[in-house]
């Protein structure tokens, strides 16, 4: 029954990824000044956009004449203004007497089951959930579990957060996060090669493990429901370079990313495909 259901998606995809959907080009936002190695991007339920780059180039004024650079949070209302929060540099923790650092590498930012931020960074490897309406944090975690730099966070409706290793091999695991950032467990033991991101089914029983080097490609792991073990059911988007991917909330469906390390040659660079 798997391998059946495995087909029909696998069908759906090959379909639905040749139809390129005509999007508009209405400019950059919120202007062209705002550039750099961004590695997440993430919509509140408000309507902000959070953007935070990979390298440190936002400056925290610790005191007069001292500042640090920062890998901040830039958070942008609709309209393209700066939030009165924006940039998110530092939280004070501890009630104010200690300073927490945004003093890494961003790997993915996702708004979680109540719109709340999910920031993940390497070096030291930390995830932090952000109150989407205030900037203030809300819980952190220093994550080991994966057991390498870490990929972006992928989040069911129930509020479990998913975050794999970004080298896996042995050793690495996509590991599980209640809403709170406690470690539930692992989902996925070695899970293979190189990725950036991960993508999991709203109902959490689904994990899309996008494959940047190796045999490029997306693995599917499934469990049957929230008591059984993940197993590896197949691959998808077989050829597709995937290093970013996101739900569209208004269809279900899924949108992933190509470049030009994408073997399949039908496909082309820089494109977005809906699955």
């Amino acid at each position: 029954m798997i391998k059946k259901s495995l087909t029909v998606f696998f069908f759906s995809c090959l379909l639905l990824s040749t139809v390129n959907a005509q999007w508009t080009n209405e400019g950059a936002f919120p202007d062209t000044t705002v550039k750099g190695g961004t590695h997440g991007i993430a919509v509140d339920p408000d309507g902000k956009v959070w953007v935070s780059s990979y390298y440190q180039d936002v400056p925290w004024v610790v005191a007069e004449g001292d500042t640090v650079m920062t890998a901040g949070i830039l958070v942008f209302n609709a309209d393209g203004t700066e939030a009165d929060f924006s940039p998110i540099t530092h939280f004070l923790i501890d009630g104010g007497f200690t300073v927490d650092t945004l003093d890494g590498a961003c790997r993915g930012l996702e708004a979680d089951e109540n719109g709340n931020i999910v920031y993940v960074q390497s070096g030291p490897n930390t995830a932090r959930k952000i109150n989407y309406q205030t900037g203030e944090q809300m819980a952190s975690h220093l994550t080991t579990e994966h057991g390498s730099s870490p990929t972006g966070a992928g989040i069911s409706d129930d509020g479990t957060i998913f975050i794999g290793p970004v080298v896996g091999g042995a050793g690495t695991a996509i590991a599980m996060y209640d809403t709170d950032l406690n470690y539930l467990g692992n989902a996925v033991d070695g899970p293979q090669n190189i990725s950036r991101v991960l993508e999991v089914s709203p109902d959490g029983n689904t994990i899309y493990w996008h494959v940047f080097t190796g045999p490029i490609n997306t693995v599917v792991y499934q469990r049957a429901d929230e008591f059984s073990s993940y197993d590896s059911v197949g691959v998808i988007l077989e050829g597709l370079s995937v290093e970013s991917s996101e739900w569209n909330p208004a269809t279900g469906n899924l949108w992933v990313s190509n470049d030009v390390r994408g073997p399949d040659s039908t496909k082309t660079h820089l494109t977005w495909y809906e699955v």
